[in-house]
Formats: C-alpha cells, structure tokens, sequence
C-alpha cells in the first residue's frame, strides 16, 4: 500500500530496471492537477478521470525521478514499482526552473504522481435531532 497519497515518516521505495529513485514524494491527485497548477510535461500525459475513478496503476514522475530510474531511455509505458505495487508510466514532468508547484523546484523534481483513490461510494448520513 502506498498509505495516504501524501508525505509519510518512511519514505515510498520507487524502483525499475534494478534502480531507485531517491526520496521520492508520492502524490495521489485528480486529473485536472495540470490546469490548477503550474505544471507541464516533458512528455506523455496526465491520467484521466476514468483512470482515477478506476483506481489504474499509472504514474506520472517528476523529472529528476525518471533520469534516476530510466537515465536517458524514454520512461513512458515502462513500469515501475512503487511500495512494491507496479505502476506503468504515462508521464514525466518538465523541468520546472523556478517554478516550482510546491515551492521548491527540489521537490518537484522528486514527485510522483498518481490517481488519487476515490472515496467510498456510500454517503455520510447524518442524524438531526428533532426538536422538542
């Protein structure tokens, strides 16, 4: 399990082709992260919303990530595992020069992004007390 989609104590184990990616930062997001963020691609895509509601095993790596793992060989529909789960690769982020999403270039470099789960199909329902 990759936890909670975010910033854990133990940081995810991104591998491929006998590699590791160092101090990844593992995002689960929706399919329209790109429009509200500052982010583009290197190349391929993001994932979609029939993939996120569908829970597919994509990912999109951040720049730094994918030359770790894959050097100069093209990423895009290799797989890769992450906590030991395969994910197949869609995308790779450019370089963000200074224009970081999260703040730091540095971080964005290292992130990887994935579908966020979407929650439980049953709906909160709440009890209101009727008055006296």
């Amino acid at each position: 399990m990759i936890g909670d989609y975010g910033p854990t104590p133990d940081p995810p184990k991104i591998t491929a082709n006998g590699r590791e990616g160092f101090n990844p930062l593992v995002l689960g997001v929706w399919e329209n992260f790109p429009e509200i963020s500052s982010i583009t691609l290197a190349s391929g895509r993001f994932f979609t919303d029939y993939e996120r509601k569908n829970r597919s095993a994509v990912a999109v790596l951040g720049n730094r990530i994918a030359k770790q793992i894959f050097e100069e060989n093209d990423p895009i529909d290799q797989t890769v595992k992450i906590n030991g789960r395969i994910f197949r690769v869609i995308g790779v982020i450019a370089d963000p020069a200074g224009q970081g999403v999260i703040g730091s270039d540095e971080i964005d470099l290292r992130t990887v992004y994935i579908p966020l789960k979407p929650h439980s199909s049953s709906i909160l329902k709440l009890r209101i007390p009727s008055s006296a």
